[in-house]
């Protein structure tokens, strides 16, 4: 088990995803199914309208990703809740960085623990 402050780190997934393109994965937390897809929106907002939606549809995870364009890198602040999985906090944070129209990121997804927002 790997921990992070009071946050049990169950997931953490390394990615190289194209503008505009979508990646998906899957993981399992107590044999309960986790799917989610992430898309980098290809629009030049300037960082303070820099923003993450995400839902749920389909039993899948959406999040979109929109004015992460910071090519030095940033990341969330503070870990984000993404709501609820068995009766415990569900959340992530990420590490961003654009290498010219290509994103890499790297997430993290917790369980337990708690959460600033």
């Amino acid at each position: 088990m790997l921990k992070i402050g009071d946050k049990e780190v169950v997931m953490t997934q390394t990615m190289v995803i194209p503008d505009g393109e979508t990646a998906f994965f899957d993981f399992s937390i107590n044999s309960e199914p986790i799917q989610i897809s992430i898309v980098f929106e290809t629009n030049n907002v300037p960082d303070s309208e820099r923003k993450i939606n995400w839902k749920l549809e389909d039993g899948i995870l959406r999040m979109t990703f929109i004015g992460w364009r910071n090519s030095l890198g940033t990341s969330l602040i503070h870990p984000a809740k993404i709501g609820e999985l068995n009766g415990q906090p569900f959340g992530f944070n990420l590490m961003h960085f654009l290498v010219g129209t290509v994103n890499l990121v790297t997430f993290q997804f917790y369980i337990g623990g708690t959460y600033n927002v």
